[in-house]
């Protein structure tokens, strides 16, 4: 309701700047309530508003550059929409030009925000390493605890994803001091992502707990924009501990229908591609099949991220 009222106050003010900041602020708070569509109009155009030459000008009448954050959380939506290669270009610009301006504040938000957008697009690949590196470099050089927070979260998603069992170790030591910062804004978030690593190492008991934990923070801070994907992992996990649970299934087919309700591509497939796993010996099979096809033909062709490349992979087995 505040970024509403900016919004609106700004309209009266009739300049630019505020229009562009009350845009931001709009956006980022529809995005992480799950209202995709919403939050994608008013990051566009406050992203579009970014402009490294009035970057200091609007740092110190707004403390920060409203357009920046914007813009870096535009490219997040536009990935988790299905348009990676837009989203991740939208990201590294900003990072370009954080570099280019010498602002070590900003280069740090937008590594992380490129290593949480190239983890939506599936990219957990040689850039996501890089991006979270120098996130980690950059900030505990300069002392930026949230960031060495998240930094420390993905670097324990990456070691899990190898196999590590000090993985998840690592990730709770980073969620801990976010935690301890008092950020409750992407709880269910970093919930989900440890779930995601204990779904890698096969620890059901451990991930189950995440999810839980991550659906009681979606509840209390009223941020959705990672229920789909916790429900995704719930089923996940379910399927793993007894892959003829039929509560399996539910769990995946509510998070499907979900994520394509609030338009978040990437989850959706996700979705798909655990039930087409799960069904495609069963009688169930053809609906999960129609269902991936539908899902996957919202992408560009030249998307490559995992999760896509598996689906590809996955409905040629189920003869589409």
């Amino acid at each position: 309701e505040r970024a509403t009222d900016l919004v609106e106050l700004a309209g009266r003010t009739g300049k630019p700047d505020d229009a562009l900041a009350a845009a931001s602020a709009r956006g980022i708070t529809s995005f992480y309530a799950g209202a995709h569509a919403e939050a994608m109009e008013h990051l566009e155009t406050a992203g579009r508003g970014f402009e490294p030459g009035s970057h200091y000008d609007r740092v110190a009448r707004f403390a920060d550059d409203p357009c920046f954050g914007a813009l870096v959380t535009w490219g997040w939506a536009l990935a988790l929409a299905g348009r990676e290669e837009e989203g991740l270009a939208a990201v590294r610009r900003a990072v370009e030009a954080a570099e280019a301006l010498s602002n070590p504040v900003e280069l740090a938000r937008g590594l992380a925000h490129l290593s949480v957008t190239l983890f939506s697009a599936g990219r957990a690949d040689a850039e996501l390493a890089a991006a979270v590196g120098r996130c980690l470099e950059i900030s505990s050089a300069e002392g930026f605890p949230v960031w060495i927070g998240y930094g420390r979260m993905w670097a324990g998603w990456m070691a899990a994803r190898e196999g590590e069992a000090g993985g998840p170790v690592e990730m709770r030591e980073g969620i801990g001091l976010l935690r301890m910062l008092g950020l409750g804004s992407g709880s269910a978030l970093c919930s989900g992502v440890l779930a995601d690593a204990s779904l890698a190492l096969g620890d059901v008991a451990a991930g189950l707990a995440a999810v839980e934990e991550g659906l009681a923070a979606v509840e209390s801070t009223g941020e959705r924009l990672w229920e789909p994907e916790l429900l995704r992992l719930q089923g996940e996990l379910r399927a793993l501990d007894e892959p003829a649970s039929r509560e399996a299934g539910a769990l995946l087919e509510r998070s499907r229908l979900l994520a394509r309700e609030r338009g978040s591509r990437q989850f959706e497939l996700r979705a798909a591609v655990g039930l087409g796993r799960l069904r495609r010996d069963g009688e169930e099979r053809e609906a999960a099949r129609v269902a991936l096809e539908e899902t996957l033909g919202g992408f560009p062709d030249d998307a490559t991220g995992a999760p896509v490349l598996e689906a590809r992979s996955l409905l040629g087995e189920l003869g589409g």
